[in-house]
């Protein structure tokens, strides 16, 4: 079978699979199936939090990684003019079905040291790149799958989650001045705290607000949460200080995450040999500093291996209801992924 065909039937199998974060076990077990009939890994495993992992050698592991979890919303799923649709079409399907094809011809080559892992999780709290880390496994190096329209990506930002409890008093609507009422402090008080992160230089985002029981009732609990983006030249011990600084009476400010920024610059191995990768696709390489956060943080922060994100599809389709990825595009990383393989593990 041809490493085209494999590919692409692979790839639209996971994204027919719909997987939001949580609900990952199904593709899980779509993915396990293909490496079982398709690979030479010597292991391959649904671990305890339901990532797939491969391994082919003893180690130490080149890895090569990808998150199964997709934000929520199922969408039409078309292959038509050269072009793949669906959810997780970009973020981040093509990445993990093009490593797992990458990576199991590698291993069917002979190519000792390459690890696959399909992760769940990755949207929401990176549950799925902790349980690979919690392995203590040896690693030279990482890519982890991300779309990065051709770009190599060598830094994230960081993330600061930040939830709010706000504690009000009940009262009839109609006699409003009688009660506290918890949303409009909670919105209040989230405001500012979102004005002076972004005084900073984070970008600060109020996501959830939750509360009310009553359409005539002024609430008395509010839920605020608020999402924190830490630039790579904002130390987090900063960003940190705000939100701790904040507390106040009737609110209860609890930092529900805390992922750190890396840059891993751009003289190490991994970089170099996905620079190399990439222009021998025909692709002029480009350093890039994404404005997002992924388990790449996790990783990079935990083991210190030179490690890259890079995969096909436009970044700025993630999450959105037109998420689509070029079929061209697609192969050409498949061989991308290959041939970082063989430059980091046959030099």
């Amino acid at each position: 079978m041809s490493l085209e065909r494999d590919a692409l039937g692979l790839l639209i199998d996971l994204i027919q699979t719909y997987s939001p974060s949580g609900k990952e076990k199904e593709v899980a077990s779509v993915i396990r199936r293909w490496l079982m009939a398709n690979s030479s890994f010597d292991s391959v495993e649904i671990d305890s939090a339901g990532n797939v992992v491969a391994r082919k050698g003893t180690g130490p592991y080149f890895l090569l990684c990808s998150h199964m979890d997709t934000v929520p919303g199922k969408l039409p799923v078309s292959f038509d003019g050269g072009v793949i649709r669906g959810r997780g079409a970009v973020d981040a399907k093509a990445s993990l079905a093009a490593m797992c094809v990458a990576a199991s011809h590698s291993a069917s080559d002979g190519v000792d040291g390459v690890m696959y892992a399909a992760v769940v999780g990755e949207e929401t709290n990176g549950s799925g790149m902790k349980m690979v880390l919690s392995k203590g496994l040896p690693y030279v190096g990482g890519v982890f799958g991300e779309p990065s329209g051709g770009g190599i990506v060598v830094g994230y930002r960081g993330r600061l989650g930040v939830e709010l409890e706000v504690k009000g008093t009940a009262a009839h609507a109609s006699s409003a001045a009688l009660g506290v009422n918890a949303i409009e402090i909670g919105i209040g008080f989230a405001s500012r705290l979102k004005d002076e992160l972004n005084a900073l230089g984070c970008t600060a985002s109020i996501t959830v607000i939750r509360g009310g029981r009553a359409e005539n009732m002024i609430p008395d609990r509010c839920r605020v949460a608020l999402d924190v983006r830490i630039p790579t030249d904002v130390p987090p011990d900063e960003a940190l200080k705000i939100v701790q600084q904040k507390d106040s009476k009737g609110i209860e400010v609890r930092v529900s995450e805390l992922t750190p920024p890396i840059n891993v610059g751009r003289t190490n191995r991994v970089f170099a040999a996905a620079s190399a990768s990439v222009r021998d696709a025909g692709v002029q390489p480009r350093a890039l500093v994404k404005v997002g956060t992924s388990d790449m943080n996790q990783f990079y922060l935990t083991t210190k291996a030179p490690c890259v994100a890079y995969g096909p599809g436009d970044a700025s389709l993630s999450h959105t209801d037109q998420e689509a990825v070029r079929a061209a595009d697609y192969l050409r990383d498949t061989k991308v992924y290959s041939s970082i393989i063989r430059k980091v593990l046959l030099p």
